[in-house]
């Protein structure tokens, strides 16, 4: 009888401590699953409160796949044929051409050491002039020929938004070389404005 009794105490503290640790267990994942932070809601929410569109958020997806480096419009001189013809406003961030020559616009794209290739360029800007627009590339110059091309160019279209232009151009010319210099160039009319731009490498 003693033996029995003490089979049956042991087979009860077994069982207590089992359903404690159901208990514990259920109690724990109701806790993380109430705790987790839904990212997709709060990056909506945060690109609602920034004032974010679509687009910007699908740059930032696409740089997840490299680096980035940011242009402002600040870094953006002008080419010296009409040293009038752009305004940069400090209050707003952005940079637009003025009078009938617009801003004649470039800057250099500097990447860091280690760097092996140019995926991909966004640049920012609005367009609110229904009769024009500006017109953002990348170039490239090879610094032993003295020869510059034109890699890829991207024309902007009437928005009251902000838009991320993408500028595209083939996969071989990706491939950075110490032997090239890089620049952005743009043509921006009056009521166009350019923002800055994103470079995306690896």
């Amino acid at each position: 009888m003693e033996g029995n009794a003490r089979r049956y105490g042991w087979a009860s503290r077994l069982l207590a401590v089992l359903v404690v640790g159901v208990l514990l267990g259920a109690a724990a994942s109701s806790l993380a699953q109430e705790g987790s932070p839904n990212w997709g809601a709060q990056e909506a929410g945060l690109a609602a409160d920034v004032g974010v569109d679509a687009l910007d958020l699908a740059g930032d997806l696409d740089a997840v796949m490299g680096k980035v480096i940011v242009i402002p419009p600040s870094a953006f001189v002008q080419d010296g044929w009409y040293t009038e013809g752009y305004t940069m406003d400090f209050s707003y961030g952005y940079v637009t051409g003025r009078g009938t020559g617009g801003a004649w616009m470039l800057a250099p794209v500097i990447l860091p050491e280690g760097a092996s290739r140019i995926l991909t360029v966004y640049v920012y800007a609005r367009d609110q002039n229904p009769g024009d627009f500006a017109s953002l590339c990348l170039r490239r110059t090879v610094l032993s020929l003295g020869k510059s091309a034109q890699m890829g160019c991207v024309n902007t279209s009437d928005s009251t938004d902000v838009e991320a232009y993408r500028i595209s151009y083939p996969m071989a010319w990706q491939h950075l070389s110490n032997n090239r210099a890089y620049q952005l160039t743009m043509c921006v009319p009056e009521d166009v404005y350019v923002y800055g731009a994103k470079v995306v490498y690896e």
